[in-house]
């Protein structure tokens, strides 16, 4: 593994934004919406990864890559760079039955009775590969032959297929045929030049290297005014936002749970739904602190870049990401 499957930035942000909104909030319904649906889809990836990890040295594995195109950006949900070809896995986590309509290029979903339409998986896998492989040729790169597989990670669900099969039609399979699929590749495959460990190596560094965090405006995306976003800092031993500065440290005023760092989670926050920079009063006003020297001395310790003269200076805020 080389780039492991982790928590997106655009559920991070969702959580951020439930933390952050009344309860009573409009919008309230449709965030949570979108954040169980994401983590539907992260928990299935998450399970893929199992069968994956049988898997030797030779594979080099990516999740969520993000790359730039000629115009656009493009992601791919798993990258697997092999000695012999390069495999793009999209993954869907959907439950019921799942029929892929060759035909009309459509996803169909049937669960309860109920039918809903998708958008296609195999289009969007193709149009991958499509993208993937400009973007090898721009960058003159190896000539790799790329290979496409959409995986269906939820174990229940049931998988039917009509019209005619295309032209190199990628496969449809569940994740507990992952190994077994890449086997069948790799015996395809068998005649093209292995590339070695040196030239694998490289390919992995400059795509790690070229990966690039998408940029996210969510409130504007979900239409909410930046007055309606909570201030405070946030107690994970009651999920409130109920903590004071006290004696060098947070307290909740709730349930008494104290704390050194709860407000790296609050310029988390500010960094995910306001702004990737912060100055000392906006730091005061969102963590609700009255004092601005200890403002200054807990942004100080995080050694963020900074811009500006002292009365104007703008800290640089970058995610923080517990270890």
């Amino acid at each position: 593994m080389v780039k492991e499957k982790q928590i997106t930035i655009r559920i991070q942000t969702l959580e951020a934004l439930l933390r952050r909104i009344p309860s009573d909030h409009p919008k309230r319904v449709l965030i949570e919406n979108e954040y169980s649906k994401r983590m539907v889809g992260y928990k299935g990836e998450k399970s893929l990864d199992y069968y994956l990890s049988f898997l030797g040295e030779d594979y080099y594995i990516f999740h969520d890559i993000r790359l730039k195109g000629e115009t656009y950006y493009f992601q791919i949900d798993v990258l697997i760079i092999a000695p012999r070809f390069i495999l793009i896995i999209e993954s869907k986590n959907i439950s019921g039955t799942l029929t892929f309509d060759q035909k009309h290029n459509q996803l169909i979903r049937e669960v309860n009775g109920k039918v809903d339409g998708f958008q296609d998986p195999i289009s969007q896998v193709k149009h991958q590969e499509y993208q993937l492989k400009n973007w090898l040729n721009s960058k003159k790169l190896p000539d790799f032959a790329i290979e496409t597989c959409v995986v269906i990670t939820n174990a229940n669900t049931i998988i039917k297929v009509t019209g005619e099969e295309k032209r190199n039609t990628p496969s449809i399979i569940k994740s507990s045929n992952i190994v077994f699929e890449i086997e069948r590749l790799n015996e395809i495959h068998n005649h093209r030049k292995k590339q070695n460990k040196r030239q694998l190596s490289q390919l992995s560094n400059i795509i790690l290297n070229l990966h690039t965090q998408p940029v996210l405006n969510i409130l504007n995306e979900f239409n909410i005014n930046v007055n309606d976003i909570l201030s405070g800092v946030f107690c994970e031993g009651c999920n409130t936002l109920s903590m004071i500065r006290a004696g060098g440290k947070w307290k909740c005023t709730i349930c008494a749970k104290t704390s050194k760092t709860a407000h790296l989670q609050t310029i988390n926050d500010y960094y995910l739904l306001i702004c990737t920079y912060m100055t000392n009063k906006q730091f005061r006003n969102f963590a609700n602190l009255s004092s601005s020297t200890t403002s200054y001395k807990l942004l100080s310790s995080l050694t963020f870049e900074t811009s500006g003269t002292t009365c104007d200076r703008k800290y640089h805020i970058t995610l923080y990401q517990p270890k």
